[in-house]
């Protein structure tokens, strides 16, 4: 059987909503169109939260509360700030002060942004909110140091199935503009955008602000279009955060951490990001997707796209600060540090530390120093990884500096194809005292103009070299420039490394340098020197120059970067007597076993280790809902080693596959796995498949089927690995999850009739009834009882001439005063019809719009687009 291990995270793999265990409990339903006390018979939302509160009947209107009640609401409500409630700061409702569900069943509940500022929800230190279903927004307050622009949270608070969005808060030092927590908060599979904290100075959490001594728990949670100073998604200072299979789209910190700042925990519990992708944020300084100054924080197979500082600062994606993280199974590409910031993808600075393993560092770009990795004054420690195609215009790849830091580690890891502007493609280490320490590596095709193609040294510092290969790199745009590697200024120990086939020289040295025997470089003659060995170190007598080392060309050999392996009688076969030193830990870079006895100059020894190819079984497949739920769905990962040669890899470098699990369907929601999150999966001496015999991975996955009409979702899977190992085609498989619950929608007569074209020339012609009917493939109706969200509205202007191309969405558009309350279509029971009314005279400019439907934000389902529901209406 293959073992799993993982990293444990306050149960992470079993984060659920939990239901209260009271003894009794009331539903209270919402029936009245005023969200506000009345005497009227009809249950307010202010009068059922009261009732809850107190669980008494406090307003004869709606039933006592009874435990833990439930609050249901059946419309759409406006809190238009005729009753304000004070605490921290002005609330448009009561305060929670008991445990409460609010059941949004898909309306919204807003504030009237022609009202006074005050937030939408509040609870208090004793209350127990869950947030159901509910779309929320326009939530404002920009009063004295009040925080929270739509929920303030001092208790227990957990938001599911939810959207909160437009809210904002702009008063002094302001925080949190979706939501302020100060207790425990757990969003899950919700929605917060466009939310923001407003000053321009101090201003942090642009969604979410989680302060010191608080928790913080997301799951398939998208942050999107958020805004702050600092932290433009969320700030996240309690102990433990946990975020897990999360998106951070378009996030922006004026100042740093565009889209998330850990901070703190000082309780000593880790901040973990698992499965997460970061895309597009920005921040003008430090940490375009993160910045930390936690004491401890854990990344785990998150991917980071497009992400940027702006203007100056550092970290691409992102930025650390005194403090540990450990970044495994990642991929970070197209990061950028723009104008005068540094480190495209990562950056680490004042004592802080990164431990990056089983990455990958892909075509990142700083315009002055770093292009994949900047660190200062900070230990780094680099193993298993993939450092390729990244651009600065000094260290490529890599720029190290500091003063009296031993910290800086490069181990089995291969750095591909960078290139910078003026010295260190590769990598380039400048300052005094400092130490690097560069083994079991292939530094391989990278490029500079000036100084070291492969590597830079200056400024009095040192780079150690052991069994290393810098081959075949370039600096051929200068004069008497070194191709291979350079220490203009500092010291160099080169040990056991093949530093060959370089463009120019293939290495120069100061005369603080040394050999430490076994070294092999190129010729041929002619060169300068003549025999191209770095100047001012003296020759060992094992040291061969001007000698062909004979590699093979750079391939995909093992573990996660390319190698060269050795070729038929190359001069580094058991060149050196005796075993091999104890900090390669008994294997090569690509994780394969050195053989005992005699050992190989270079980083890949001369075994030749046919390694299993690690690939799914298939690229894809189905489960369909119907009673899946019941049986696991197995996805089989395979290890497959009949073309193997090799018995077992070094107990000290197994072979570890990272799954990263993803997709539209939301883990806890939509499906559930028996595997921890995050996934290591490991391969080792007791489950190694034999030479010719494969090794099967079951990856085991459950539907939850919540019988609501959804769209096919999906599960994607993708697989990284470290140790000896090849990774095949299908790297990735999708799961595809088919509902039988999908929804067609039928078009019962858009009023005036379907596609009739209306013309719209006075306000008295600009109301547009629009009538649908639901139904799922059996033809029966479907009710807001069997949709998460009711349908949406769209409209365009197909000929771009007044707002564009770009969609007016329903909870943009304005609803049509008395005639309907409700900005979004409501089901009226009697007819079976699904109802909305459009104003058209929210748009004044002549053209001709199309109104369409889409599914709803909270949970998608199909739309029969053969039905072709759309109505056009042109405003002369």
């Amino acid at each position: 059987m293959i073992s799993s291990r993982w990293i444990s995270c306050c149960g992470i793999a079993c984060l659920c909503l939990l239901s209260h265990e009271g003894i009794s409990a009331a539903t209270l339903v919402v029936d009245a169109a005023t969200p506000y006390v009345a005497a009227d018979g009809l249950c307010s939302l202010t009068e059922a939260i009261d009732n809850a509160n107190a669980d008494s009947l406090v307003h004869a209107d709606c039933p006592a509360g009874l435990g833990d009640d439930t609050i249901e609401l059946t419309a759409n409500l406006v809190l238009d700030g005729t009753q304000i409630f004070a605490a921290n700061g002005p609330n448009g409702l009561p305060s929670i002060t008991s445990t409460i569900t609010l059941a949004g069943s898909g309306y919204s509940l807003s504030r009237d942004p022609a009202a006074d500022s005050f937030r939408l929800l509040h609870v208090a230190a004793g209350g127990d909110l869950s947030v159901n279903r509910l779309d929320a927004a326009n939530g404002l307050v920009d009063t004295g140091f009040d925080n929270g622009g739509g929920i303030y949270n001092l208790g227990v608070l957990t938001v599911a199935e939810s959207t909160l969005r437009n809210c904002r808060v702009a008063s002094i030092f302001p925080s949190g503009g979706g939501i302020y927590n100060e207790g425990h908060l757990t969003i899950l599979n919700s929605t917060l955008s466009g939310n923001e904290a407003a000053d321009d100075t101090f201003s942090s959490g642009g969604a979410v602000y989680s302060a010191l001594g608080s928790m913080l728990h997301a799951t398939n949670v998208r942050f999107e279009h958020n805004v702050a100073n600092q932290a433009g998604a969320v700030f996240a200072g309690g102990d433990g955060t946990i975020i897990q299979n999360s998106q951070f789209i378009d996030n922006e910190g004026r100042e740093s951490a565009g889209a998330l700042l850990l901070f703190n925990n000082l309780g000593g519990n880790s901040h973990a990001v698992f499965n997460s992708l970061f895309e597009n944020n920005h921040a003008a300084g430090n940490g375009g997707a993160i910045a930390s100054g936690s004491k401890s924080a854990e990344l785990f197979g998150n991917e980071f796209r497009n992400n940027a500082v702006t203007q100056s600062g550092a970290g691409g994606a992102i930025f650390n600060s005194g403090g540990d993280m450990v970044i495994t199974a990642s991929r970070f590409e197209t990061n950028r540090a723009e104008a005068t910031a540094v480190g495209g993808a990562l950056a680490n600075v004042a004592l802080g530390t990164i431990s990056l393993a089983g990455s990958v560092l892909d075509s990142n770009e700083s315009a002055t120093l770093g292009g994949g990795f900047y660190t200062v004054l900070a230990p780094v420690f680099i193993r298993d990884s993939l450092i390729i195609g990244n651009t600065a215009a000094t260290g490529g790849g890599l720029y190290q500096a500091g003063s009296n830091v031993d910290g800086y580690l490069v181990h089995r890891s291969a750095f591909i194809g960078n290139s910078a502007s003026v010295g260190g493609g590769a990598v380039a280490a400048v300052g005094n005292q400092t130490v690097a320490r560069i083994f079991n590596s292939t530094i391989a095709e990278n490029t500079a103009f000036s100084f070291g193609g492969g590597i830079f040294l200056n400024g009095g510092g040192r780079v150690d070299i052991t069994h290393t290969a810098v081959v075949a790199n370039d600096s051929t745009e200068f004069i008497n420039s070194v191709g291979g590697f350079s220490a203009f200024a500092g010291t160099t120990v080169i040990d056991s490394s093949i530093i060959a086939y370089n463009i120019q020289e293939d290495c120069s040295a100061t005369n603080n340098s040394s050999s430490l025997g076994f070294n092999i470089t190129t010729g041929p003659a002619g060169g300068i020197p003549p025999d191209r060995w770095c100047s001012f170190i003296p020759l060992q007598a094992t040291d061969l120059t001007a000698t062909d080392p004979l590699l093979a060309p750079l391939a995909a050999n093992g573990n996660i970067g390319p190698s060269r392996l050795l070729a038929e009688g190359s001069p580094a076969e058991a060149a050196i007597p005796g075993g091999c030193p104890a900090e390669l830990e008994g294997v090569d870079q690509r994780g394969v076993p050195r053989p005992e006895g005699a050992c190989d100059i270079g980083p890949v020894s001369r075994n030749s280790a046919d390694l299993p190819l690690v690939a799914f079984a298939e690229a894809g497949s189905e489960i369909d809902t119907e009673g899946s739920a019941v049986v696991p769905h197995i996805v089989n990962l395979v290890v497959d080693n009949t073309a193997g040669n090799l018995d077992a890899p070094s107990p000290s470098l197994p072979l570890s596959l990272h799954v990263r699990i993803t997709g539209s369907a939301a883990m806890m929601k939509d499906y559930s796995t028996g595997l921890a999150i995050p996934t290591v999966l490991v391969v080792d001496a007791g489950n190694w498949p034999a030479p010719g015999a494969s090794a099967v991975l079951p990856l085991d996955f459950s539907v939850i089927d919540d019988d609501l009409a959804e769209g096919n979702e999906t599960i994607e899977l993708a697989v990284l690995l470290t140790g000896p190992g090849l990774l095949g085609a299908q790297s990735t498989h999708t799961i595809t999850i088919i509902d039988d619950d999908s929804a067609a929608i039928a078009c019962r007569g858009f009023y005036p009739p379907l596609q009739r074209h209306r013309f719209i020339s006075r306000p008295s012609q600009g109301v547009i009834p629009v009538k649908l009917e639901l139904i799922d493939a059996a033809g029966n109706f479907l009710t807001d009882a069997n949709l998460a969200a009711p349908p949406r509205v769209r409209v365009v202007d197909p000929g771009e001439e007044s707002f564009g191309a770009q969609p007016r969405e329903n909870h943009d558009l304005i609803p049509v005063g008395n005639s309907n309350a409700i900005n979004a279509f409501a089901f009226n029971a009697a007819e079976q019809l699904w109802e909305y009314r459009l104003d058209t005279s929210q748009f004044p400019d002549a053209g001709t719009y199309e109104i369409s439907i889409y599914s709803g934000d909270l949970e998608e389902y199909q739309i029969d687009t053969a039905e072709q529901c759309y109505q056009r209406f042109t405003r002369r």
